[in-house]
């Protein structure tokens, strides 16, 4: 943490900031002995949250889509779905890579003004909210040419081996396999995978606007001192990584399992006036 005084005026203007930043690298170094992971499990078949020797705390556990050794996913040609690992294995890290924030305050004489500025970068989130929302067709980007069909980027998978590409005359063969708009969301993409998003944020976490008024105008008045201050939290958030929801936000509440949204009332934006006085 960090406190700093860019503006300290004689007349009466002050400006200080606070700055805090983070970083915290876990690292499960060993268990009881016998055992390397502990699951603590989710809600979900198929989805698990691990401890597991050698990572970090509570790492996600899926089945992935199968890639090549180039990122490609392999798609069955036959449906022209993407194609899963049988074998669960991790798929996100809930833990960020740090996080900040920048506390501004003003003041002048009665009047005072802040604002919080947060940032969280990195952390992984599973958002079940996000993946109903398209699977159910009911989200900004399913609307778009929903008639049309569509493909789902990659190479088809080796019909007797779907864990390798398709080769034809020496080349890796990309999908052409046209598919509806359902399907696309619906199977296409039906592993959690396709949930899991990178949580970085910025967020306007608290701005506060206040006056207290001169002792003058209250002397006849039964208080030493009456301020008037309009607050507001949650105001503003930027989340590139991730649509539709705000991911501050975990299913399971504080302990060991993190990095899950299971579509959860969202947070909310909140305006207060309050009256402080004293005597």
């Amino acid at each position: 943490a960090v406190k700093e005084k860019p503006v300290f005026n004689p007349s009466g203007f002050k400006w200080e900031m606070n700055y805090n930043f983070s970083k915290n690298k876990s690292k499960i170094v060993a268990l009881s002995e016998g055992i390397d992971q502990i699951s603590v499990g989710t809600n979900f078949v198929g989805f698990d949250i691990v401890h597991r020797v050698g990572e970090s705390f509570g790492n996600l556990e899926i089945q992935k889509f199968r890639r090549d050794d180039e990122g490609n996913l392999l798609i069955n040609p036959a449906t022209g779905y993407a194609t899963l690992d049988p074998n669960p294995s991790t798929a996100a890290d809930p833990n960020p890579d740090y996080v900040m924030s920048i506390d501004n305050q003003l003041s002048y004489k009665g009047l005072t003004f802040s604002f919080l500025f947060s940032f969280k970068k990195g952390g992984d989130l599973y958002s079940h909210t996000v993946r109903t929302m398209r699977t159910r067709g009911v989200s900004e980007e399913t609307a778009m040419n929903r008639e049309a069909g569509r493909i789902i980027k990659g190479v088809l998978a080796d019909p007797s081996d779907p864990s390798k590409p398709m080769i034809v005359d020496g080349q890796k063969v990309p999908n052409k396999v046209i598919i509806t708009t359902n399907d696309y969301y619906f199977n296409g993409f039906s592993g959690f995978e396709a949930g899991i998003f990178d949580a970085t944020t910025l967020r306007l976490r608290e701005v506060t606007l206040g006056y207290s008024l001169p002792k003058q105008l209250i002397k006849k008045l039964p208080f030493e001192n009456l301020n008037l201050t309009l607050v507001g939290r949650n105001l503003w958030m930027y989340a590139p990584n991730i649509p539709h929801i705000d991911p501050e936000v975990n299913g399971y509440g504080a302990g060991n399992r993190q990095g899950v949204d299971f579509s959860y009332i969202p947070n909310a934006r909140r305006i207060a006036l309050s009256l402080k006085a004293s005597f």
